[in-house]
């Protein structure tokens, strides 16, 4: 807790008045950023926005996501540390894997789909170097979840189940970065 005067700030609080701060500051100031300059081409004023707000919660709101996940996690290890330990690695993987592929999708539906389709109001400008900002993002959040989770249930309730969560995790980052299991 953060003191402030009479008042006390979780960091979570700060964490989600940040990214509201975020998105809708930033995402305006992006469209803004993105309109083409001294042209009188159409502009995809909807698709920009769109993809903005997906750059911003995709990436600062995925931290809410997973604080949630780390307080289900801890709540379960109290009551079944063996579970828990199982599951809160196949969850926290399953869960950036998924933000990964909504992220490919949100490109593909809003910046490559209509510039192959050579429309007229298309996403301007290069578009890749933003599309990496989710998926780094939500594995930097999905290890320090994994980290912060696992220490967190040992502070709890010293056990040795920690190891399964270890042993677990690297497996399956080891799978999902050979795609030996990809979700179909």
């Amino acid at each position: 807790l953060i003191p402030l005067g009479d008042w006390y700030l979780s960091h979570f609080s700060i964490c989600v008045c940040g990214t509201t701060t975020l998105l809708v500051i930033g995402s305006p100031l992006y469209v803004v950023w993105a309109r083409p300059r001294l042209t009188s081409v159409a502009m995809a004023w909807s698709l920009h926005l769109v993809w903005a707000a997906w750059l911003v919660l995709g990436s600062l709101g995925m931290w809410i996501i997973m604080y949630v996940v780390v307080c289900a996690y801890l709540f379960m290890h109290t009551s079944s540390e063996t579970y828990a330990a199982y599951l809160f690695p196949i969850f926290v993987g399953l869960l950036e894997r998924c933000v990964v592929e909504c992220s490919t999708f949100v490109y593909i539906a809003l910046v490559q789909r209509p510039r192959n389709q050579k429309r007229a109001a298309a996403m301007r400008g290069d578009q890749r170097k933003f599309a990496s900002f989710v998926p780094e993002f939500v594995h930097g959040y999905k290890e320090a979840t994994m980290l912060v989770g696992v220490l967190a249930a040992e502070v709890l309730r010293p056990s040795n189940v920690w190891q399964m969560s270890l042993v677990l995790s690297f497996l399956l980052n080891l799978f999902l970065r050979m795609e030996v299991v990809a979700l179909v």
